[in-house]
């Protein structure tokens, strides 16, 4: 005699104290784990990747830098940004007429002046190598605090 009752959600061999466990029993279980286990785990909708899970967890990284006042200043955020924002932590974001740009976005495609995204991060420039019809980006004067977010 083979097996008496199977289990309820998975349908495996449930033996009572007169059953005969036989080979055939044990081979049906292991398919119906390796079956049931193996349709699970390939479930995307279930399942995600650890990239997707941190991505979905950490979208965003706020930092801030210290100007240096060098006309290029790279800063790393361990990942290549979707889309960057910096600006000053004492300045207004916008200055009507001024010739000035203390607050620039990038996004993977096109950015503001004074500022491009990077492989691991994103580079900020200053001063008069990176002059743009006559607006002159100030995204890392000396000695100023920039508050920045980066999300992937």
């Amino acid at each position: 005699m083979g097996v008496t009752g199977s289990t309820v959600n998975l349908g495996l061999s449930q033996w009572t104290g007169t059953d005969t466990p036989k080979r055939i029993d044990f081979n049906l279980d292991n398919k119906i784990i390796d079956d049931k286990c193996g349709k699970h785990l390939l479930d995307r909708v279930s399942h995600i990747t650890e990239q997707e899970r941190e991505k979905w967890n950490k979208n965003f990284i706020v930092g801030v830098y210290f100007g240096t006042g060098v006309a290029e200043k790279n800063i790393q955020v361990g990942f290549k940004p979707r889309f960057v924002m910096v600006f000053t932590a004492d300045k207004p974001l916008s200055m009507i007429n001024s010739t000035e740009c203390n607050f620039a976005i990038a996004t993977e495609h096109v950015s503001s002046i004074g500022l491009d995204i990077t492989d691991v991060g994103f580079k900020a420039y200053y001063g008069s190598p990176h002059v743009v019809n006559g607006i002159n980006p100030k995204l890392n004067e000396m000695a100023v605090d920039y508050c920045y977010i980066a999300f992937r």
